[in-house]
């Protein structure tokens, strides 16, 4: 699975599809994790996902702590796995 979903990480072109990419690798490693099996190769797929991830247009933002990736006017931002949210690059706190 994990070579899979990295491949479909590079070749991503949206923000949305990027977002639900990582959300659905992250539900794979709760759902391991839930039912007791060793989720550490998700986890370290998921890293690795999370700090290259690519971008989609529009200047880096000031502060990056949790956010991930961008295009012109959205941050893919959240923190751990899963659970990752689109918001509007004005609602950035």
């Amino acid at each position: 699975m994990t070579s899979t979903t990295l491949t479909a990480i590079a070749s991503t072109t949206s923000l949305d599809e990027l977002c639900t990419i990582l959300n659905d690798l992250g539900d794979a490693i709760a759902s391991k994790q839930v039912s007791g099996e060793d989720a550490a190769d998700l986890i370290h797929a998921y890293s690795d996902a999370v700090e290259s991830a690519p971008t989609f247009g529009g200047d880096e933002p000031d502060d990056t702590m949790g956010i991930w990736s961008w295009d012109e006017s959205r941050l893919l931002a959240g923190e751990g796995w899963g659970g990752l949210q689109i918001i509007d690059r004005d609602t950035e706190e």
